[in-house]
């Protein structure tokens, strides 16, 4: 599996952050401090709400690992449609999950909506 197609499965719920770890992508720190290293020349790998949305589903369902997951999904994906109401609504959701924050019922509304 190259690079771009390991970040598509860590944003859509198929690999985990440590399997990032081959690639340079280093995360430290405890939540809500946590610190995401990322080295030159990794791909930023661009993926659909839909396609994030399933991420964020998996993760919020696993749960333990929700907060490290949004910090590095936010590093290395760019998501279609930049600056449109969907993508405010997911980054944002990523951002406060990251710190620890609960990702809001009607975030999670909207991704089960966006993924099936």
């Amino acid at each position: 599996m190259d690079a771009a197609d390991l970040i598509r499965a860590l944003a859509t719920g198929n690999a985990s952050v440590s399997e990032l770890a081959a690639l340079g992508v280093l995360v430290e720190g405890e939540v809500p401090h946590l610190e995401v290293t990322v080295l030159a020349g990794i791909p930023a790998v661009q993926v659909s709400p839909g396609e994030l949305s399933l991420g964020l589903l998996a993760a919020w369902a696993r749960s333990t690992d929700l907060a490290e997951w949004a910090a590095v999904t936010r590093e290395v994906v760019v998501l279609d449609g930049e600056d449109s109401p969907v993508w405010e609504i997911l980054m944002n959701a990523l951002w406060s999950a990251a710190f620890g924050e609960p990702i809001p019922e009607e975030v999670l509304a909207l991704a089960q909506s966006l993924a099936g």
